[in-house]
């Protein structure tokens, strides 16, 4: 599955990556490194992650949660 970022997300994500690096070098890479670590996590396995409040019924949205019961 792949997964797709608002516009926005991938702004602030590039933007955290940048003050990351500019904290410590390397930091902003190994910062993008777990990103995408986390996206992957979530492509392989999207059932495991709760639907975003208003996603269509069953369609795995990338959201992190808690299980549902």
């Amino acid at each position: 599955m792949e997964i797709g970022l608002h516009a926005g997300a991938t702004a602030d994500l590039t933007e955290a990556g940048d003050w990351y690096e500019l904290e410590r070098p390397g930091l902003g890479a190994e910062f993008r490194e777990e990103v995408d670590a986390a996206l992957a996590a979530i492509a392989e396995g999207p059932r495991l992650w709760q639907a975003w409040p208003g996603a269509p019924s069953g369609e795995p949205s990338g959201a992190p949660a808690t299980s549902r019961n």
